[in-house]
């Protein structure tokens, strides 16, 4: 007699074949931003005043002690915090997902503005490693987080336009996501503060 167990293979393959399409589109969307980001400073015709206040804002974090770091932590964990309320908010919405895919092209465009902002006034060596502290350490947590909040949402606001799915089942599913994704969205702004008001003085300076 054979026994089948559904085993993680199952919930893994079922999960990608019902999203994978949301999280490409919303890949594609998200590098098209940082793309038009980065163009977008080459035609900014204020270059020089973006890299002073830059210089200043820099020179700022060196001058100033890190008294205040648990204040700016707290609200960076708030803003965070309210990012996964607003994702769970705008999933029961049918205007959620124009609005998300709106967030998520402005994500894109910022990331690439500020990297191209930085390259631009540091040059590529000092300017990648500067990206690499202040950027990449907070959004290979935020990212991802961001992606599959985003997801639940989306899908969640398909599933009660169709109404083919127990409204119940959909609610616990997408409020246990979002509270996950809350959870990862609060480390990355422990990540987010400690490496800039720490580990980013020793790359500038």
């Amino acid at each position: 007699m054979n026994i089948r167990i559904i085993g993680k293979e199952d919930f893994i393959s079922k999960y990608v074949k019902n999203n994978g399409i949301l999280y490409i589109v919303l890949m594609i969307i998200f590098l098209l931003g940082i793309i038009i980001g980065t163009l977008y400073y080459k035609q900014v015709v204020t270059n020089e005043e973006l890299s002073s206040y830059l210089e200043e804002n820099f020179s700022k974090l060196q001058e100033e002690p890190n008294e205040d770091v648990l204040g700016i932590l707290k609200d960076t964990m708030t803003k965070n915090i309210w990012i996964a309320v607003i994702f769970w908010l705008l999933g029961a919405s049918v205007i959620g997902i124009p609005i998300l895919l709106f967030y998520i092209s402005y994500k894109g465009f910022t990331l690439g503005f500020t990297i191209a902002t930085v390259l631009a006034t540091y040059g590529v060596t000092k300017g990648n490693l500067i990206n690499f502290v202040m950027l990449f350490f907070q959004n290979i947590v935020f990212i991802p987080m961001m992606m599959v909040a985003m997801v639940s949402a989306i899908r969640f606001a398909i599933n009660l336009l169709k109404r083919k799915k127990d409204i119940k089942i959909e609610i616990l599913r997408h409020t246990i996501v979002c509270v996950f994704c809350a959870i990862g969205l609060l480390i990355s702004a422990g990540i987010e503060i400690f490496f800039n008001s720490y580990m980013l003085k020793f790359v500038l300076f």
